[in-house]
């Protein structure tokens, strides 16, 4: 079945030639790249499947490139010269797949599905919203890079948002200290305040339409279709037209997004919505479903009142109750932030400390802790072995489980730090005989970074003191905070006290704390 309409595949290629012409002549692949595959493949058995095939086994195709290629749906894998390499989400309205452009730079490539691109007000909708998102240019917002219509598929290009969503976040994590809850709410407002300064306004906020970068930052996206009107109600999100008709407000209120906005932190502070998850749309239209929401206190009884206070004026049912432009919402956050800031430190101590007490004045000339970074993309691979290497890590890097095998065979590091989402299935493995075997018998420090569905998977990766498990999103000091708990058990005192950031001196110390975003 074909992914896009009206675009339809070819069948099938018949032949080799046909192949290699069909892969090439859309962009998917290069000549050479199919020559290299076409040798691996002995002459009597070259057909275009084994050709797939060595093509797959080589990288050169990913999976589901693959899968669409044995389909005969090769032309559908490019639109306006974006290939695409998988697909990331899908709703009833769009796709969203990771892709790549001319310059191989990955993008978020969201496209109309098909049943609606033969729809001029659908289309009108989907090109609307990929209009006021490209004025947006903020760091809590997606940016929009291009939009376009390529033989009647509709897509607009987006930067493509490595950390994951705050829904698989909170999946995992459950609930977040106060701090870190305002602290997402407030990129949410700094959001929507950019925004609302260009006349736009959300239409459909929720923790799935949050994304998380490498370093932790919040970011919008999926602006929905404000202004529509009566006549395209069913185009915008169940809820904003549900709370707007009963509480009398205009349409396509902006404190609208600030009710739901207080939703998400409601839910950052407790691990519980404040309205129980439903698909059933008679279900999402009731009002008391919003009116009648538990107070946070008997969730959460222990909340600073400041904390109680903000939830409390976000989610406020009269409109005019609650803060009236986006702008005096994050003001509000602003301070709050501030204050938990300031507030005694109630959770685990900064890891500063758990290195004050080794008694040693200096490195010396004792050498840098080893560190394995086992990542195959080159823009991520360099992002965090720069930021690793600067914070007391020697780092060397490599781009699977059997390069990592081999490295530590050959020269042992003290710490392998394993990208998930880079490894695939393959994390399970490696994480295993990692942990079984160590290093000559001796533990190795292992720190595994692992997406949503990885971490669902937790009791194949039985995590332990040496060998520990994060789940994405996570800033990179959360990365180095855990390579520090796990070298920890590993290394002598005189090798810890190298890692900048944990020395015991009074200015790392205050170094470490004072940062409000925690990167240092």
């Amino acid at each position: 079945m074909a992914w896009f309409l009206p675009k339809k595949p070819s069948g099938p290629a018949k032949t080799v030639k046909e192949l290699a012409k069909r892969l090439t002549d859309c962009g998917l692949i290069e000549q050479k790249q199919f020559d290299v595959a076409l040798s691996s493949v002995p002459a009597s058995k070259r057909t275009p499947e084994a050709l797939i095939d060595a093509l797959e086994e080589a990288g050169t195709l990913t999976n589901f490139q693959a899968e669409l290629a044995r389909n005969g749906e090769i032309e559908t894998l490019v639109i306006g010269g974006y290939k695409l390499i998988y697909r990331n989400a899908a709703g009833a309205f769009a796709r969203v797949y990771r892709a790549e452009d001319k310059n191989g730079r990955s993008v978020a490539l969201k496209v109309l599905r098909g049943r609606h691109a033969s729809d001029p007000r659908q289309v009108a909708a989907f090109e609307k919203e990929a209009r006021m998102a490209a004025k947006l240019d903020h760091p809590n917002v997606v940016p929009i890079r291009d939009v376009g219509e390529d033989d009647g598929r509709h897509y607009f290009a987006m930067d493509f948002i490595e950390g994951g969503n705050l829904r698989d976040f909170l999946t995992i994590r459950g609930k977040l200290s106060p701090k870190d809850a305002v602290g997402i709410a407030l990129d949410i407002a700094e959001g929507l305040a950019h925004a609302a300064r260009y006349g736009i306004t959300h239409r459909d906020l929720k923790p799935g339409n949050v994304l998380f970068d490498t370093t932790g930052n919040a970011k919008l996206v999926d602006f929905g279709l404000g202004g529509e009107g009566d006549e395209g109600a069913d185009l915008r999100a169940v809820e904003y037209s549900t709370l707007e008709k009963a509480t009398q407000a205009p349409r396509d209120d902006p404190r609208s997004d600030l009710f739901f906005l207080g939703s998400i932190l409601y839910e950052l502070l407790t691990g519980v919505p404040p309205w129980p998850a439903t698909a059933v749309r008679s279900e999402r239209n009731e009002v008391g479903r919003y009116r009648d929401v538990t107070p946070i206190v008997d969730l959460a009884p222990d909340l600073p009142p400041a904390v109680v206070s903000v939830v409390g004026k976000l989610m406020a049912w009269r409109p005019t109750a609650r803060y009236q432009t986006a702008a005096e919402a994050a003001g509000a956050l602003r301070t709050l932030a501030a204050s938990l800031d300031d507030a005694p430190a109630a959770e685990e101590p900064d890891l500063a400390d758990d290195s004050s007490d080794l008694g040693l004045e200096d490195g010396g000339d004792r050498p840098l802790p080893k560190l394995l970074l086992v990542e195959n993309r080159p823009s991520k691979r360099g992002i965090v072995s720069e930021y690793l290497s600067n914070r007391g890590f020697e780092v060397t890097s490599c781009d699977g489980a059997d390069d990592a095998l081999a490295l530590i065979e050959l020269d042992p590091p003290d710490a392998v730090l394993l990208m998930g989402d880079a490894l695939g299935d393959d994390l399970f493995g490696l994480f295993g005989t990692l942990k079984a075997q160590g290093v000559s018998g001796e533990p190795l420090a292992v720190v595994a970074l692992v997406t949503a569905a990885q971490a669902k998977k937790k009791n194949a990766l039985h995590a332990s003191g040496t060998c520990r498990v994060l789940a994405q999103p996570a800033s990179l000091r959360m990365v180095r905070a855990e390579l520090f708990r796990a070298l920890k058990r590993v290394l002598s005192e005189s090798r810890l006290i190298r890692l900048r950031d944990y020395a015991p001196s009074s200015s790392s110390k205050s170094a470490s704390s004072s940062s409000p975003s925690g990167d240092s």
